[in-house]
C-alpha cells in the first residue's frame, strides 16, 4: 500500500490465487471512511 496525493495505490506482488484476486499489477484505489472500505479508482 502506497498513499499518494491521488489516491492510494496497492501493489500485488506474489498472489496464489490468480483467479480469484488477480495477476501481479498496481491498482489505484480510494478510501470510503463511511464504510472503511477501499474501492477501485475509475480509469482516467
Amino acid at each position: 500500500m502506497h498513499r499518494d496525493t491521488d489516491g492510494d495505490v496497492i501493489r500485488i506482488a506474489k498472489s496464489r490465487y490468480h483467479d480469484i484476486i488477480g495477476k501481479p499489477t498496481t491498482v489505484k484505489v480510494h478510501f470510503n471512511a463511511y464504510t472503511g472500505r477501499y474501492s477501485k479508482a475509475d480509469a482516467p
